[in-house]
């Protein structure tokens, strides 16, 4: 019997024990991985989506009133560092990354000597892997700061302009383009002593002392209420920061992540939105549907995996994952995807769990196309 899919909405969840090549359904496990040291794994909050209801919410907290920052969204898979048992240890949004698992070659050798990108970025090639230099701001970091704190960020790049710098490093998504190099962008910092993240500006400060490149704050605005007009259609400026010459398409930003200087929570969500460009949402446009002959109780999930919305969301949950995963974990990690973006009073909600099962079955059938040009 298929297992029932486990939902935590302020961390992401990642597949258990069992094996990747097991296409049978897999119960997800708790989100948080214990490590001996007393330190812990915390994965990444999700951003609420800015048409949420739940942003009505934000806009009632006290914190509503406050600083907030306006930031590009990278079009790209997080990245986070961490201290383990004395090592520095890299991990995706879902878990650690394991000694063999594959993640976007951000492990892997830059070519020695020239480089047909040498011309087009603003720095020479690296020479060695992203993940070496890493770890030696890593080092300085956690020597100078502590253990006790883990640094999230993006990881992009290595596409531009149709030039790539090794040939085998896996694709990211592919809408924007910010360089041919591999890089990252640093923009939060999780103190495990409190359980909580560090404001904007401390954070920044300490990614800078650090020799990390932090993402660049692109507007501040007195209120939520403020931030949320910050348009979200304008041109990535991301590039900049690498390469000499500007892109010669209109080369779009994925959009905008508006969050306070002050973390404040709504709930158990961390008061972070994100506002996309429309040629990015994951939610598809009602008017391009057929009309239904029949009723269909799981119909109002079609906003959220059919049709350019439902390739979009399988694109950004992909990016997320190890480089090899089986297609039970994609579709898994697909299903986990649109039930966050649910609204608390969607007929889900109300759902038995056989309901809750055959939606589940429901939403893996619409992706079934998808899955199989895995």
């Amino acid at each position: 019997m298929a297992a029932l899919i486990q939902h935590n909405y302020m961390y992401q969840q990642f597949p258990g024990t069992k094996s990747q090549n097991d296409e049978k359904s897999v119960m997800l496990s708790s989100p948080t991985e214990s490590i001996p040291d007393g330190s812990r794994f915390v994965g990444y909050t999700s951003f609420d989506n800015h048409d949420h209801k739940k942003t009505a919410e934000f806009l009632k907290e006290p914190g509503a009133n406050t600083t907030h920052i306006v930031r590009e969204k990278i079009d790209g898979s997080h990245f986070s560092i961490m201290y383990k048992n004395g090592d520095i240890m890299f991990c995706r949004r879902k878990g650690i990354l394991q000694t063999g698992e594959l993640f976007r070659g951000y492990d892997k050798f830059y070519p020695k000597g020239g480089s047909e990108i040498a011309d087009l970025l603003l720095a020479l090639p690296r020479q060695g892997s992203l993940r070496a230099q890493l770890i030696l701001k890593a080092s300085w970091f956690f020597n100078a700061y502590g253990n006790h704190y883990i640094l999230h960020g993006e990881l992009f790049g290595n596409s531009w302009e149709g030039t790539k710098s090794v040939s085998d490093f896996p694709a990211f998504q592919t809408k924007v383009e910010y360089t041919p190099s591999l890089e990252t962008l640093w923009y939060d910092i999780w103190d495990s002593k409190t359980n909580s993240y560090l404001p904007v500006d401390k954070a920044n400060e300490m990614f800078q002392n650090s020799g990390f490149t932090i993402c660049p704050i692109i507007a501040t605005y007195s209120s939520l209420s403020e931030a949320l007009e910050h348009p979200s259609g304008f041109t990535s400026t991301i590039s900049s920061l690498y390469v000499k010459e500007p892109h010669s398409s209109p080369n779009l930003a994925e959009g905008i992540v508006i969050s306070p200087v002050v973390p404040y929570y709504y709930r158990s969500s961390r008061a972070i939105i994100k506002k996309k460009h429309s040629s990015f949402v994951e939610k598809a446009r009602r008017n391009n549907k057929s009309p239904k002959k029949r009723y269909n109780r799981f119909e109002f999930l079609d906003d959220l995996c059919c049709g350019e919305a439902g390739e979009n969301r399988f694109t950004a949950v992909r990016s997320k994952l190890c480089d090899v995963v089986s297609k039970s974990w994609m579709a898994n990690e697909y299903v986990v995807d649109v039930l966050s973006d649910l609204d608390p009073d969607s007929p889900y909600a109300m759902f038995s769990t056989g309901e809750k099962l055959a939606a589940e079955k429901y939403i893996k059938k619409k992706i079934g196309h998808l899955i199989a040009r895995m």
